[in-house]
């Protein structure tokens, strides 16, 4: 009878293979199994083998890199990110407080410019 994987399964009765018939069977199965695949494609199966390999040594390599490095940097990011803001704010305020300099220059100039007419104009009118 033949069994699952189709290797051949004892019957009720009969004794089980060695392991020596076993294993020459499994070699022999291996082999019918290469010689099956055409060149070409157990040339790519080959190349897919190394491609496979080569991706869990770099997945192997990028889980042990250690994360510190990119903490520090978050944390130097995160602070220069504060202090951009604190500029930020200190600048508008600045710019309010010119305006509002600006302003009271103007009115200033206005009222040197009324206090000069009002100096000049006889005291007769």
């Amino acid at each position: 009878a033949i069994g699952f994987g189709g290797s051949t399964a004892p019957s009720f009765g009969q004794t089980a293979p060695t392991s020596q018939a076993s294993t020459e069977q499994k070699t022999e199965n291996k082999n019918i199994k290469d010689n099956m695949i055409p060149g070409e494609l157990g040339v790519t199966v080959d190349d897919l083998k190394k491609h496979i390999k080569g991706e869990k040594s770099v997945c192997s390599d990028i889980s042990h890199i250690s994360d510190k490095p990119y903490k520090k940097l978050q944390e130097e990011t995160d602070a220069l990110a504060q202090l951009v803001t604190a500029l930020a704010t200190g600048i508008h305020k600045n710019r309010l407080s010119l305006e509002k300099l600006k302003l009271a220059s103007a009115q200033e100039l206005l009222n040197v410019e009324i206090a000069q007419r009002t100096k000049e104009t006889p005291a007769s009118m």
